[in-house]
């Protein structure tokens, strides 16, 4: 499988006031911030997404809104999709990351993302 990753801006959040994600994993940085990464569920909108910091979530609808402001919709159950790591490491790699220290956090954790 190739992976093509296109690094550019999410339109603006008047424009995309809400992304649905499948095959999404919730990651935490050193710093602290947690982001969503996943693909989009409708692909007309985009291929993957790596979202800004997470400021709120709830666990039992899995709805959370990001610094941007944007709503995030996640779509099933959290997963080691290829293509997501694939996403989540480019990224980790295009700000200056180690992609092997920064992993998913672990699917049991969901409710406890942000403390």
């Amino acid at each position: 499988m190739t992976l093509v990753v296109l690094n550019r801006s999410a339109p603006a959040v008047g424009l995309q006031p809400e992304v649905r994600l499948v095959g999404w994993q919730i990651f935490r940085l050193p710093s602290g911030d947690h982001h969503f990464c996943g693909l989009h569920a409708d692909r007309s909108k985009g291929f993957g997404r790596v979202s800004t910091a997470i400021v709120s979530f709830d666990a039992a609808t899995r709805i959370g809104t990001t610094a941007s402001g944007r709503r995030y919709v996640l779509e099933g159950e959290p997963g080691a999709d290829p293509a997501v790591d694939g996403i989540r490491v480019l990224w980790l790699e295009a700000n200056g990351l180690d992609p092997a220290e920064i992993g998913p956090v672990d699917p049991v954790d969901i409710g406890q993302v942000l403390h």
